[in-house]
């Protein structure tokens, strides 16, 4: 993967960039203005040029920043924008790493300023390729690389060993998606060609890796003042997740659950909510349901070859 034009300056592109630097990609940076991509590149310790270079390669080591109209409105309609400076693409890869609301007028404007990509993907988790239907008419492979991972806003380069969601309008658009993952080192993964694959492939995302902090979050509040260390608490906590994750890695989500809703100790579980706030109980009782359930559903098959023979992680438990 030669050439990459990357939309955005964000939290995923601040951790795409660097990954793809690092592999010899030659690479340029489209934000809201020139110099904001300029900024974007200086942070990132990344030398950039002021404009593309197409006769020669960089090896990987320039950044090419770009200026771009604001993210967020569209072009006049029926105006060919083409901002001074600004060299429309004409070949290798326009990856879209922005947000799901600006995903279409980004493209839009790509299109406007006469964009002709060999192929371009956006990063959602949530949209299909269809969100970059402004480009169809000059650019044939549409599609999306959606990357499992969790980017903080000054978090490290993009980590491989990622699974990412890969698809497009066409096989050729699916193909550049694995393409870029396993130029980066990831795996990708196919969704099935069915109505809400996707809405459900990033909801289910969401609800592990949103609703996990989130827990995590309401677990450190409920037990900050019953410890004398708050970083210990964390670090116990975070523990105790990483011990569940394995299980669940080997073994299956009904091998590693844990915790007295598991074992029907309800005296324990009524005990737990009577020393919550309403808000955090209201949580808890909300997860009971499923527990139980994944319990029962435990008991009624023998646990796989190999599998914990208690129900609790192997080195922690609550």
């Amino acid at each position: 993967m030669e050439r990459v034009v990357v939309v955005g300056t964000g939290a995923v592109a601040r951790a795409l960039v660097p990954a793809l630097v690092a592999r010899g990609t030659q690479v340029r940076v489209r934000s809201r203005s020139a110099e904001r991509a300029a900024a974007f590149c200086e942070e990132l310790g990344l030398r950039a040029s002021a404009a593309p270079d197409r006769a020669g390669s960089t090896g990987g080591k320039d950044l090419l920043p770009e200026s771009q109209d604001s993210l967020g409105a569209s072009p006049p309609a029926g105006a060919a924008w083409t901002p001074e400076g600004d060299e429309p693409v004409l070949d290798g890869l326009l990856l879209f790493a922005v947000p799901d609301r600006v995903i279409a007028s980004a493209a839009q404007a790509a299109a406007l300023r006469g964009d002709r990509p060999e192929a371009a993907l956006h990063l959602s988790g949530y949209h299909d390729s269809g969100v970059l239907a402004p480009l169809a008419a000059s650019c044939a492979r549409l599609g999306f690389a959606h990357p499992l991972g969790s980017f903080p806003p000054d978090g490290p380069p993009l980590a491989p060993g990622l699974t990412w969601c890969c698809g497009g309008s066409t096989e050729g658009a699916a193909a550049a998606a694995a393409e870029l993952s396993c130029h980066l080192g990831g795996r990708p993964l196919q969704l099935r060609e069915a109505e809400g694959s996707k809405a459900r492939y990033h909801a289910a995302a969401s609800l592990v890796a949103g609703g996990a902090a989130a827990l995590l979050h309401l677990a450190e509040q409920l037990a900050a003042d019953a410890v004398e260390d708050p970083a210990a608490l964390r670090a116990g906590l975070t523990d105790l997740l990483a011990s569940m994750l394995e299980n669940a890695r080997a073994h299956g989500p009904l091998a590693a659950l844990t915790g007295p809703a598991a074992r029907g100790d309800d005296a324990v579980v009524e005990g737990h909510l009577a020393a919550m706030d309403p808000a955090t109980a209201a949580v808890y009782r909300a997860l009971l349901e499923p527990m139980r359930a994944m319990a029962a559903a435990r008991a009624a098959v023998r646990p796989p070859s190999g599998a914990p023979a208690a129900t609790e992680p192997r080195s922690a438990q609550p």
